[in-house]
């Protein structure tokens, strides 16, 4: 005599069978059916392309935020050996922010080093070979929100980008 488990689940697996059956029917032989299903499929996929949206203007202000903060409560130093002591200290916590994997940390702490450094196309061309996707991203990012002026000079003093640019630059 079979036990109640066992008949449990082979109810269970016999409707989802036939609900399986149903459904391939109404599938193939109601146009009406098709229809929907297909309006469901564009309505869901554009839900999910609201949310990618949402979610990357979110992290474009949590970037902004985090950086705007940063540059207000630490400022950069100004005289030659400030500099040189505090961008060791900013790649440091760059490099302790990647190992944890936090990518907006570790994107500061290298966007911070850049302000500091004095050649930063340089060592832009060194983060690019040595920095993962999502942490250049967000560098990225920093950089159109607020550029370095040491990256400025270096251009010949071109006009800053908008700050909208930082959201083209997370597509």
């Amino acid at each position: 005599m079979p036990s109640t488990t066992t008949t449990i689940v082979s109810v269970l697996a016999a409707s989802s069978l036939a609900y399986l059956a149903y459904f391939d029917y109404r599938r193939r032989n109601s146009v009406e059916f098709r229809k929907e299903l297909r309006r469901n499929s564009k309505k869901y996929a554009k839900a999910q392309e609201e949310l990618v949206t949402a979610e990357k203007v979110k992290t474009v202000g949590d970037i902004r935020s985090v950086l705007t903060n940063s540059l207000v409560k630490n400022p950069l130093p100004t005289d030659m050996e400030s500099k040189q002591e505090h961008f060791l200290a900013e790649l440091s916590q760059g490099e302790n922010a990647q190992k944890a994997n936090d990518p907006i940390g570790a994107a500061l702490g290298f966007y911070r080093a850049l302000c500091l450094f004095p050649n930063p196309t340089e060592l832009l061309g060194i983060y690019e070979k040595n920095l993962t996707k999502d942490i250049l991203d967000v560098l990225v990012s920093m950089i159109a929100i607020e550029p370095p002026q040491s990256l400025l000079s270096a251009f010949g003093g071109a006009a800053a980008p908008a700050a909208e640019d930082a959201e083209a630059t997370l597509d």
